[in-house]
């Protein structure tokens, strides 16, 4: 069925893709990508990513049974991001073992599992697509912007490249917009094969990782704001759709989050002891600090920076660069050789340059907010409907990475990794493709400056998505 449906997909892509006006610039993007994550993939090992010794030492224990925390600290991540790795790994075991094959099996599988996750990343580009045409049917301007501020974003060709379950919450998250979106275009109106597709999705998400919650949280939030407003027949349907969506998901993941409760005390626990929800737990710095005094933001995008360290500054450096140094900036670690003063002013530029599509990120969603009054009849309610639905989305996302980060406070801000919570950077584009859109309404020849920009930003960050390991 998910084979069969990523074909359709394929084939809307490319009628879509074909009508649009911006179709070479398309291509040179997709181009773009793939050459990218290629170079990744050949170039960049696996085992120095995030946790990678953990997230190494759960493949190695699958697919015959589950890590605890004795085996790994990422014992409390859901197992679908490792079941492929671990499946390779356990047949290159055995040839090696029956001498067939003298093979690295941790290189192998790290290896065809990037390779994996690089088909995702296209994939989720043709989500994009897709979902562009059922916002705005087609607008070409809509289309080139989304795709561009999406592919521009540095954070995604790291997070792919490392065996973890961020890249399948990104992949799953897209998906499920889209067909939500269908759904909601639809007015709830549906098959049941559809509700069982839907809750098929819902529960591979709800295997991926825990950051998948928060968009079922932001669903649960939107339905409850959508109680006023609906047509009592309209809700009724919306109301029994999600029933069995989620009815679906749980069957397919409860077990994993049952499992922990019996084991561990606690459906949602972690490696670390949680504190109490304060905001004192980190200092007011952490929140509002943003690195523009003495400019450090633009001279020091390293965790060795000298300014305090502040979830924004460290966010932006690590959306656009390394901040942590897992990708680009190599710091001695294992005897490998420092490349931190030739990097650094580099990524500096980086940062700066791209304080231009952040700002065009901010505001869009500044904007989405003045499209839903009543007096604004520029945009149709698909539009107004969708930018609704995402700004939940965003907003429960944005304040579930806070509490996150309140609730296991790190003195050097350890768990401000733009990785974490890839799948909401990347919804960002979308606000960012619709004030993309406004400024061509009011002055077409604008945007194409503005669009000629990016793509000139673009070319300037191609080196931050490529690893330097």
């Amino acid at each position: 069925m998910l084979t069969n449906n990523l074909k359709i997909y394929f084939h809307q892509t490319l009628v879509i893709v074909n009508k649009n006006k911006y179709k070479y610039l398309i291509f040179i993007l997709f181009s773009l990508v793939f050459i990218v994550l290629t170079f990744n993939l050949i170039n960049y090992d696996h085992e120095l990513g995030y946790d990678a010794a953990a997230h190494k030492w759960y493949v190695e224990v699958l697919p015959f049974a589950l890590p605890t925390d004795q085996d790994t600290y990422e014992f409390f991540s859901p197992p679908l991001p490792y079941i492929f790795p671990s499946l390779i790994d356990s047949v290159c075991d055995k040839l090696v073992e029956l001498n067939f094959l003298s093979l690295d099996c941790t290189f192998l599988y790290g290896k065809f599992t990037q390779a994996l996750q690089a088909i995702l990343f296209i994939f989720i580009l043709f989500f994009y697509i897709n979902i562009s045409e059922q916002i705005f049917d087609n607008n070409n301007e809509f289309l080139i912007s989304l795709l561009t501020l999406l592919v521009i974003i540095s954070a995604n060709y790291k997070t792919f490249a490392m065996i973890r379950g961020e890249p399948y919450v990104t992949f799953f998250v897209s998906w499920s917009i889209y067909l939500l979106f269908k759904l909601i275009k639809n007015n709830f109106i549906y098959d049941k094969k559809f509700l069982y597709y839907v809750g098929f999705i819902f529960g591979l998400l709800a295997l991926s990782r825990q950051w998948g919650f928060l968009f079922f949280l932001s669903l649960g939030f939107y339905f409850i704001y959508k109680y006023r407003f609906l047509d009592k027949d309209v809700f009724l349907r919306f109301f029994k759709a999600m029933f069995v969506v989620f009815l679906i998901a749980f069957l397919m993941s409860g077990w994993f989050y049952f499992n922990l409760y019996f084991t561990y005390g606690s459906f949602t626990t972690f490696n670390e002891i949680p504190q109490s929800l304060e905001i004192e737990n980190n200092p007011y710095t952490f929140y509002i600090t943003t690195g523009f005094q003495d400019y450090l933001l633009f001279k020091e995008p390293f965790r060795g920076s000298s300014m305090n360290k502040g979830i924004f500054p460290i966010l932006h450096s690590d959306m656009w660069g390394d901040w942590w140094g897992y990708f680009l900036i190599r710091t001695g670690r294992e005897g490998e050789e420092l490349n931190i003063s030739q990097i650094l002013p580099y990524l500096g530029r980086v940062n700066l340059v791209s304080l231009f599509p952040a700002l065009i990120y901010i505001s869009g969603i500044i904007f989405s907010f003045k499209i839903f009054s009543k007096k604004y009849r520029k945009y149709d309610s698909t539009v107004k409907e969708f930018y609704l639905f995402s700004n939940f989305v965003l907003i429960i996302g944005w304040l579930g990475f806070l509490w996150f980060n309140i609730k296991y406070p790190e003195e050097k801000g350890d768990t401000v990794k733009a990785t974490y919570i890839i799948y909401l950077l990347n919804v960002l584009p979308f606000y960012g493709a619709l004030i993309m859109d406004r400024i061509n309404k009011f002055d077409p020849r604008l945007f194409k400056a503005f669009l000629s920009i990016l793509f000139i930003i673009l070319a300037h960050n191609i080196p931050a998505m490529m690893t330097r390991f």
